[in-house]
């Protein structure tokens, strides 16, 4: 189903990362940790994003929903979240997969 091959690409992402970015992505999980502690363990703020950053501006888990949502079929949208990019090129996520992932390019 479409939940199960969207959780895979979020997690092949983390794949992608752990072979180009161990240190940042080190650094990002302790910061991900210390910011749910503080907002009384609520992570959420770790998956939302606003397209425009540069990749490496992004944590490891905006990064991993940025691809998702990329891949995620253009007709299906997350409650009060980010509807899919149907893997167009016009999408305004592309970019990250051009510019990044398919280059290898970190930041």
């Amino acid at each position: 189903n479409d939940e199960r091959k969207l959780l895979l690409i979020h997690e092949l992402t983390h794949v992608w990362q752990g072979q180009h970015l161990v240190p940042f992505m080190l650094n990002s999980g302790a910061h991900q940790t210390l910011s749910a502690i503080n907002n009384g363990g609520d992570v959420a703020s770790a998956y939302s994003y606003t397209v425009g950053k540069s990749w490496g501006q992004y944590n490891v888990e905006q990064q991993a929903s940025i691809v998702e949502h990329w891949f995620m079929p253009a007709n299906l949208c997350f409650q009060n979240g980010p509807c899919g990019g149907g893997m167009k090129t016009t999408d305004s996520r592309y970019r990250y997969i051009r510019d990044n992932i398919r280059k290898n390019k970190t930041n």
